[in-house]
């Protein structure tokens, strides 16, 4: 049986810059993290509750494989002509990241 590696990454916005932030990332965003992370598990928002959360869960064979992904999505970042849009957000945007090796 194989197993995923399970990474979950949570973040928050101003619920104002929702709706831009959510148009860059299917704009620019969300390509650019499948053709480095593969294909992405899930990808939820708030509407209910406390809004502006979003969660991104994406998988990997281990930790390695995480590593060695996570690498090349930051250097395409710093290389992509995208790279003022993105940080258009960096004031408004909140990311929270806790490692752990969640096996499924």
């Amino acid at each position: 049986m194989n197993q995923t590696l399970a990474d979950l990454r949570n973040g928050s916005n101003r619920t104002d810059a929702m709706k831009d932030f959510l148009d860059l990332y299917a704009r620019v965003g969300r390509a650019m993290q499948t053709q480095h992370l593969g294909q992405l598990l899930a990808y939820y928002t708030t509407d209910v509750g406390e809004l502006g959360q979003m969660a991104r869960l994406g998988q990997y064979t281990d930790m390695v494989h995480r590593l060695r992904r996570r690498a090349a999505l930051e250097s395409a970042r710093r290389q992509s002509r995208q790279a003022p849009l993105q940080r258009r957000f960096s004031s408004t945007l909140a990311l929270t990241y806790c490692p752990s090796e969640i096996r499924i």
